[in-house]
């Protein structure tokens, strides 16, 4: 009898924490909700610096471990619903692909952080935040008028 009371607690607990969004996404790459591209190769790496001196590009790099850096990313996604067409947003899951995140450190001249949030404008770093203070950045400031 105490097995299944235990039991129909446990599933109840389970349904209940799978219902709370919070903490069904803490425990996702973060990709589903991401409106924007995701960045799995240095070859669209290189054609996003290239793309950069027509259109401002972005990269929002999260690491799926960390619980600050699924809140950060789920408050900017909510924050930047839809982004603007005059601007290209990529998600880099750093965990996954943990070279290419050395290599935008390398060509960008950036301190690898996660979560990090890096502005690419005429193929250079134009601005870069991480933690708290990506909410700082504006993409705003980056659509054309």
């Amino acid at each position: 009898m105490p097995y299944l009371v235990l039991k129909s607690q446990i599933i109840y607990i389970y349904t209940y924490l799978d219902k709370m969004v919070f903490f069904r996404d803490m425990f996702s790459d973060g990709s589903a909700n991401w409106p924007g591209n995701v960045l799995e190769s240095v070859n669209q790496f290189n054609e996003l610096v290239k793309n950069s001196h027509t259109k401002p590009q972005f990269i929002f790099k999260h690491s799926t471990r960390c619980s600050i850096s699924v809140f950060v990313l789920n408050d900017f996604i909510s924050s930047n619903i839809g982004f603007d067409d005059n601007i290209e947003g990529w998600y880099l899951d750093i965990l996954k692909y943990r070279s290419i995140s050395n290599l935008i450190a390398d060509k960008l001249v950036v301190n690898h952080q996660s979560p990090q949030l890096i502005i690419i404008v005429d193929g250079t770093a134009y601005e870069h935040n991480s933690h708290e203070n990506i909410k700082n950045i504006k993409l705003s400031d980056y659509f054309k008028s």
